[in-house]
Parts: C-alpha cells; structure tokens; sequence
C-alpha cells in the first residue's frame, strides 16, 4: 500500500465519521469499516477487501470490526479500546501483524470474514459515502504492494 496516502485517507474519514457519529469512536467500528471498505474498493480500485468481525476475548458480549486488505490490518477505531483495556493503539491501525488482534479478538480466521459485496455496497453505506466524497472530492491511485508494518498517528 502506498502508506502515505492510505493514512491521508484515513485520516479524512475519521474527520468525517467524528462529525456524523456521535461518540465517534466509540461503537462506529462497523460503520466506519464498511465506509472505509467501500472508499478503498470504489475509489482506488483496491482488491481483497474484507471486514472482519470479531469478539473481544476479555468481553465476549463486545465484539469489533475491522478492514483486512491484502493481509494487512486497517482499523480506524480500534483506540476505543486503550483506556478499558490499558492498551495503547494509535487513532490509525495499520499492520501486517496480526498477533496483537489474536491476543485480543476471538475470530474464525477467513471463516469470519465477510467480502464487501457481500451486502456491504447498501444504501445505508452509499449515503455515507456520497456525502463523505462530497467533503473529499481529491482521487489518487492506493497501490496494495507494501510490505512491513505502520502505526499511524
């Protein structure tokens, strides 16, 4: 992935969810996967994308969402969990390592993960995402070819 531009886009969306969602990020997992899902896929022709859904291995009731592209982790919402759990993510999660999710998340592996035509390009998301281009209009080329890991800010 072109890390740079992945994290400027990243960026946009948690602006843009912060404005909408109430409480952001605090329960906009699913939300705000599915609209990052669905940015990737219609506007920088990534492929592979899937949103994992998992539960917390502490918290069985609790469970979370995140984006997995080409084997990389992409979780904007992810540092809800650091003040409950003493735990220190960043605002912006992205890896290739998935250890610390293993630790943390009880999940099927690929059983669980469910492909972004699969019901996630709905109505509900497309009103999002026309009102998220809206505010962000700018289109640049997401290249999936980046090995290694990155902690965003």
């Amino acid at each position: 992935m072109d890390i740079i531009l992945l994290n400027e886009e990243c960026k946009k969306i948690i602006d843009y969810m912060s404005s909408v969602y109430d409480g952001f990020p605090y329960g906009a997992c699913g939300l705000t996967s599915r609209l990052l899902a669905y940015v990737l896929q219609d506007r920088y022709n990534v492929s592979c994308l899937n949103i994992i859904s998992a539960l917390l291995k502490e918290n069985p009731i609790q469970s979370h969402a995140w984006v997995w592209a080409d084997g990389y982790i992409i979780d904007l919402t992810i540092s809800q969990f650091n003040e409950k759990y003493k735990l220190n993510y960043p605002r912006i999660y992205i890896s290739s390592n998935c250890s610390d999710y293993n630790k943390l998340f009880r999940y099927e592996g690929f059983n669980s993960l469910v492909n972004i035509y699969d019901g996630y390009k709905d109505e509900y998301i497309l009103g999002y995402y026309k009102r998220y281009n809206y505010k962000f209009k700018e289109k640049q080329d997401i290249k999936v070819n980046y090995n290694g890991q990155y902690l965003g800010d």
